[in-house]
């Protein structure tokens, strides 16, 4: 596969760059499986985060599909440069998605256990607030609403630790899930059953934080962000065992 080296700033806008090139070159036809993220990262140089960034994005636009434990092939002829500016377009106005989760995971282990000890039961009260408004969006099968509860519900942790230092360096990683590629990330790949799944994780993060229990809550915490990137991959959890190639 001609994959060329990189090194600029948006590395996943040119991974799927190229393979959306391959594929109106006919190098890769509908039907063909692309090579392993492994292979991609080695040849292009960039990081497996970046390869899945780009591979998530030509999913969305229904260019490549993704089997889980089978790999990724091509869904559709690109055949016009619509096609490739949508794609361009989402990666180019988005953080790098799996970065970002892994900041959060690194970030919030540690936050979610000062929460646990400073939370006043007034903060209590916005938590579970916000954990009913995830309940109400997801019973109305609203997705814009349900996004918006998820988000508030991981900000109202955040302040509840009562330091802006902590603030400061947090919010801006959940303001990125409101970004173009997320959005349309989470429209993509949530379903009924995933929200259901997210909501009995925020709840064990609320009870965990309600009874003050600062390890459970870490725990708990960490788990349901491994979920969420799982769930974006469209990884369920029974092949999630073993590596996508």
């Amino acid at each position: 596969m001609p994959f060329k080296k990189i090194e600029i700033k948006k590395k996943s806008s040119y991974v799927a760059d190229q393979i959306i090139e391959s594929i109106q070159k006919g190098i890769y036809k509908v039907g063909d499986k692309l090579p392993p993220e492994k292979q991609i990262v080695k040849e292009t140089g960039v990081s497996r985060p970046s390869v899945r960034t780009a591979l998530l994005a030509l999913q969305i636009v229904g260019i490549v599909e993704g089997r889980a434990g089978a790999g990724t092939y091509v869904k559709q002829k690109v055949g016009t440069t619509q096609r490739k500016f949508e794609v361009l377009s989402m990666l180019e106005g988005s953080e790098g998605l799996f970065e970002v989760l892994e900041a959060l995971k690194a970030l919030e282990e540690g936050v979610v256990k000062l929460a646990a000890k400073k939370a006043t039961p007034n903060d209590v009260e916005k938590i579970k607030e916000s954990l009913e408004l995830v309940h109400k969006a997801t019973e109305s099968r609203n997705y814009e609403q349900f996004e918006k509860a998820d988000r508030d519900f991981h900000m109202a942790i955040i302040k509840s630790c009562k330091s802006s230092l902590i603030e400061a360096a947090l919010c801006p990683f959940v303001d990125i899930v409101g970004q173009k590629l997320w959005k349309k990330m989470k429209r993509y790949s949530l379903n009924e059953e995933q929200m259901t799944e997210t909501i009995k994780e925020h709840q064990r993060i609320f009870d965990a934080l309600r009874d003050k229990d600062e390890e459970l809550m870490s725990k708990e915490m960490v788990e349901h962000l491994a979920k969420s990137e799982k769930r974006f991959l469209g990884i369920s959890e029974k092949s999630s065992q073993k590596e996508v190639k």
